[in-house]
């Protein structure tokens, strides 16, 4: 059975980070990492089955 959990942090500078993981009863699976800079500008970078953010 798979589970979406989900994580948020805000650095000193501004930007908000939310780690959005699937887990799998092995381990994660893949993540998607969004940052929203102060500016308004958003990235999205998403991994999965490669290195994934502890």
């Amino acid at each position: 059975m798979e589970k979406l959990t989900h994580e948020k942090l805000v650095t000193s500078g501004g930007k908000v980070i939310t780690v959005s993981t699937w887990n799998r009863d092995s381990g994660p699976t893949s993540q998607t990492i969004t940052t929203q800079h102060p500016s308004g500008k958003t990235t999205v970078e998403r991994v999965s089955g490669g290195k994934l953010i502890p």
